[in-house]
């Protein structure tokens, strides 16, 4: 039986039960609750002392000038805290005297600290290249996003933070060295591609002293803007960056695109996990700890076909409604080239997009309560996105709005039948939704807020994206299909992430496989296929957690009948917050045993 099985099933199975035994026993069991409360705030208290991003998703403003500390010593370290915490906890603790939320609270606090502690063991085997996303870009997004400057001295802070940024890059540069002399080779393309990237944070000023501003300059200058400095105190604190960029910061980097180019030559192909040492082996930890499930990726990619099959037979039935003549492959073509779906690559282009979406956010919103018994009291705004260093979400709260920052820079990669499918998933009923009751759950330890379950998370907001077909409100047959667009494209990229890390696939073959099963542009589909290919067993998470959702949800409807309830169905999914998916099943399970018992 699967781990995570016996977990769920021995806790989650007795909390659902009925303590005998008189007063006592009631009162034993709420002083463990209490006395695992106070456990684990202690602990999420020590990591938040520690953690530095920690505090930063927990709301914190204040920033210190130094870097957080994440070096191999530092990992060692934090392995032995966590090991220890474990050990505390399942020592102190017995799970038979725990309630309900108790019992579940130290089921995940167990398992979380059981991945974490398998993460720390393939460590090595994860990149540490990757476009886009890796540590090379860890000062700039840190910086950029994450570092205000309210005052002088958050000023000071941040050029401190500069200077000091150089000891990062030249870690990261032997650290990727090292790991190629251990075997540990990324895919060939991720080294030219960092490279690149590393090159743009070398360009512009001071850099290049005729040019406009460069990426980190430009952040601070205009963040200078805002203060109220005198023209000669706000120069001053400019020359210091500049000094900082060009004495410390720069060499470091060029250093580390030598270093990545130099790598790139040396480097054989694009080719997946299963070229690491022990490639295989890492490959079924990283899909297990994406989707909390133990399936061997020979299964998995089978369940993708399947439901590609399955997704493009509805498919075929919405190209027959609208009379195009031809099979689905020709409707493909048609989408990605037909003017009529696509708004003007400007600003009045974007804008058209943008009020499209809003509408589609505005009809959903009025429609919450017929989705979940008590929809979340914070709103939804949406904005174009400014820039590449804007977040893409902003927590709402305090009777603010959360906001989400749509990417609509390029409108041919945004079709209009695509709008209405991209909002439901990342706005409501999806993201959204999960992450502002999961904000609200104030009746929950506080490191349950933070865990990241991304086979329950995405899964949800996947299956959140066909919830308005339900209501009628997709519409149109174009709308319909680009649900089943969205739907495809997931199902099709568990079959790329396990076709190139398992099944010996290529980078070109995948992406012209992908190409001809989806109704993107190949330019999107390349990068999709580069993306799988340095996060390994990521992309399993919104399909398995997704096909895990449609069947709790079937086994409730055929047991229940018409007694089945979608909103308390709803509630059973989400009230609880982030779970292995395993443990989903019991939980959802007790509760349509209750729901059988009720009159």
């Amino acid at each position: 039986m699967r781990p995570i099985a016996l977990l769920a099933l021995a806790l989650l199975t007795a909390a659902c039960g009925t303590v005998d035994g008189g007063s006592y026993v009631g009162e034993v069991a709420q002083s463990d609750g209490e006395r695992l409360e106070r456990f684990l705030e202690e602990v999420f208290l020590s990591r938040l002392d520690r953690s530095e991003a920690l505090r930063m998703r927990a709301g914190a403003r204040r920033i210190e000038a130094g870097w957080e500390d994440r070096s191999e010593p530092r990992l060692r370290v934090e392995r032995a805290l966590l090991q220890r915490e474990l050990t505390r906890l399942r020592s102190d603790f017995d799970r038979r005297q725990l309630d309900g939320q108790s019992a579940l609270s130290h089921l995940l606090f167990e398992v979380e600290a059981v991945r974490r502690l398998a993460r720390y063991e393939w460590r090595g085997h994860r990149y540490i290249v990757r476009p886009g996303d890796g540590s090379h870009l860890r000062v700039p997004h840190t910086l950029l996003r994450d570092h205000p400057v309210q005052n002088e001295q958050d000023a000071d802070d941040y050029i401190a933070r500069l200077a000091a940024a150089k000891n990062l890059v030249e870690d990261l540069d032997r650290e990727i060295r090292q790991a190629f002399d251990d075997g540990y080779h990324a895919p060939r393309f991720a080294y030219r591609r960092v490279a690149e990237e590393c090159k743009e944070l070398l360009s512009g000023r001071p850099f290049e002293p005729d040019e406009a501003d460069g990426v980190l300059l430009a952040n601070l200058r205009s963040k200078l803007e805002a203060l109220p400095l005198s023209g000669a105190r706000r120069q001053l604190l400019l020359e210091s960056a500049e000094e900082a960029l060009v004495s410390e910061l720069g060499p470091a980097y060029a250093a580390l695109v030598e270093t990545l180019e130099a790598l790139a030559r040396e480097t054989q192909g694009d080719h997946g996990a299963w070229s690491l040492p022990d490639g295989d082996a890492f490959y079924v930890h990283a899909l297990e700890d994406s989707t909390t499930l133990r399936q061997s990726p020979a299964t998995l990619h089978q369940q993708g076909l399947d439901e590609v099959v399955r997704i493009k037979g509805e498919m075929s039935a919405i190209v027959a409604r609208v009379d195009h003549p031809g099979g689905l492959a020709s409707f493909f073509r048609f989408l990605r080239e037909d003017p009529q779906f696509f708004a003007s690559n400007d600003d009045a282009g974007r804008s058209e997009l943008l009020e499209l979406a809003r509408e589609v956010n505005a009809a959903i919103a009025d429609r919450m309560d017929e989705i979940v018994l008590l929809p979340p009291a914070m709103p939804l705004e949406l904005v174009a996105r400014s820039s590449p260093a804007e977040p893409e979400l902003r927590p709402g709260g305090h009777e603010e709005p959360a906001v989400w920052a749509l990417d609509l820079d390029d409108t041919r990669e945004l079709p209009h039948y695509l709008i209405p499918a991209l909002v439901y998933r990342g706005g409501l009923p999806g993201r959204h939704l999960r992450r502002a009751l999961s904000s609200s759950a104030s009746d929950q330890p506080r490191f349950r807020r933070y865990l990241r379950i991304p086979a329950w998370a995405r899964g949800w907001d996947l299956y959140a994206g066909g919830l308005p077909r339900e209501l009628g409100l997709y519409g149109e047959p174009h709308a319909e299909f680009g649900r089943l667009a969205d739907e495809l494209w997931a199902a099709c990229l568990l079959v790329i992430d396990t076709g190139v890390h398992h099944e010996h696939w290529t980078k070109s073959f995948a992406t012209a496989w992908l190409t001809a099963n989806t109704p993107h542009p190949e330019s999107a589909c390349a990068r999709a296929v580069e993306y799988v290919l340095v996060h390994p067993g990521e992309a399993a998470a919104a399909p398995v957690g997704w096909m895990w959702l449609r069947g709790l949800r079937e086994e409730a409807e055929t047991q229940l009948g018409d007694g089945f309830d979608l909103r308390a169905f709803h509630a059973a999914v989400l009230d609880a917050g982030p779970v292995p998916l395993d443990a989903l099943e019991t939980r959802v399970r007790s509760w349509i045993r209750a729901a059988r018992r009720s009159p």
